[in-house]
């Protein structure tokens, strides 16, 4: 038996002899636009009958059922959230007709010329009045938003502005929308992000970002050392903290004095703060109550550390002479005794400022030969 099998093959035509336009082909979510079609034909003739009209999209596609009668139609669409054939969905879309018979089946499919695009962006416009203040001072920020499709700007709205995770609301009037705040005085300093956002009814969104700076202001200026009391040689570190108000650390130069037991200045240096200075002790340093004093940033501040007394003598013996040396850091005047091996004992008066030094000839105090002193 021979089985005869008959395709019905739905053609997809051009629309070039069909005069099929829209409206326009670019649009807003929440716009109406209109798609027109005159002498539309099937097969050489006027089309009178019902037809689809697709909308190939990027992730959907959407159908609209319209009549034709003598070659024309005339049908409105809109994408958009609410109220609205299409929902809120943004993208370029084809379009094609398709004809059908009383049946509802397709006859033939042509595309529109074009492409439609649907667009959901806004764009916001925004200034400061200053971008650049002092912590506690205030913020005022001003801007619009216009539709991307055809910069229309929007005469109404909500409009949120998210700063340091901390969200606030303002409304679009007479076509621009304006927000103050006041920002605490502990604010950290450095650049800051304002992000405004807006979404409106229809499913429309914008989004932009604007920074400002805040000025670092010294709040606290101090020195720290590493222990309070130090002997003669020793490095004292000095620490020069500086920091702003919000307990961020300031780098910048102040100035470094030091003053010795006896309120003389030893140095007078520029420095970095928060930064170790390391201030050498001289072998014969003052004993007493030190004083660091520092200034910077309109601000001042002093503090003490304490230098030891050290009473040492270092004692050579050269030849027929014994050497003593004043090593410490205070008037060195104690008797010396010397003593030898047969138990007679000499006293020597001493009287050395730090550093002084005086020599005993010992063939004048004892008897010749080899002594040992103790």
């Amino acid at each position: 038996m021979l089985l005869l099998v008959v395709l019905f093959i739905v053609p997809f035509v051009s629309s070039a002899e069909n005069d099929i336009s829209l409206s326009t082909y670019n649009v807003q979510l929440g716009d109406s636009f209109s798609i027109e079609g005159d002498s539309v034909k099937y097969m050489g003739s006027d089309f009178t009958g019902n037809a689809m009209i697709n909308f190939y999209g990027p992730n959907d596609d959407y159908v609209l059922l319209t009549q034709i009668v003598d070659g024309y139609f005339s049908q409105n669409a809109g994408f958009c959230k609410h109220d609205c054939i299409f929902p809120d969905n943004e993208g370029n879309y084809s379009i094609g007709i398709s004809l059908l018979d009383a049946s509802l089946v397709e006859l033939e499919e042509f595309l529109v010329p074009g492409i439609l695009g649907v667009n959901n962006k806004l764009d916001i416009v925004i200034g400061l009045e200053s971008v650049q203040i002092n912590p506690g001072e205030e913020i005022k920020l001003e801007g619009s938003v216009q539709r991307s499709v055809d910069s229309k700007i929007l005469e109404s709205g909500d409009v949120k502005i998210l700063f340091d995770e901390v969200e606030y609301k303002t409304s679009i009037s007479s076509e621009k929308f304006i927000y103050k705040f006041i920002t605490g005085g502990d604010i950290t300093s450095g650049y800051h992000d304002l992000d405004v956002s807006i979404i409106d009814s229809q499913g429309n969104y914008g989004e932009t970002t604007i920074q400002f700076f805040v000025v670092g202001v010294a709040q606290l200026l101090n020195i720290n050392f590493e222990k309070d009391s130090y002997l003669p040689d020793e490095v004292v570190s000095i620490m020069p903290s500086l920091v702003d108000q919000a307990g961020e650390e300031i780098i910048e130069e102040v100035e470094l004095k030091i003053y010795d037991g006896k309120g003389r200045r030893q140095i007078k240096e520029m420095a970095l703060s928060n930064d170790d200075y390391d201030y050498i002790l001289e072998k014969y340093a003052v004993p007493g109550e030190w004083k660091v004093n520092i200034k910077g940033a309109g601000l001042k501040v002093e503090r003490y550390f304490n230098v030891e007394e050290v009473e040492k003598i270092n004692l050579l013996l050269n030849g027929q002479f014994l050497e003593i040396t004043n090593t410490g850091n205070v008037h060195y005047s104690n008797p010396l005794l010397l003593e030898d091996e047969n138990g007679e004992v000499v006293e020597k008066r001493t009287n050395l400022a730090p550093g002084e030094n005086m020599s005993i000839i010992l063939y004048t105090i004892f008897e010749e030969g080899q002594q040992t002193f103790k």
